[in-house]
């Protein structure tokens, strides 16, 4: 997510951020939600998709 994407309000990032977090967690699974924020607006950087490959690379060895 972007924090100057102006379609992507970061106030609502962050309250999906805490839910989602607290939902992960209850499950046991704590490892199975991660929010990365890039200083972007609306659009994908070369870094951001890389984590999310390595994020969901490391889902699936557990």
């Amino acid at each position: 997510v972007g924090r100057h994407d102006g379609l992507t309000p970061i106030e609502g990032v962050q309250g999906l951020d805490q839910a989602l977090r607290s939902q992960a967690d209850a499950d046991g699974h704590p490892e199975s939600w991660q929010l990365l924020i890039t200083e972007t607006g609306h659009f994908e950087t070369e870094y951001s998709h890389q984590q999310v490959l390595s994020f969901l690379s490391g889902l699936q060895q557990s």
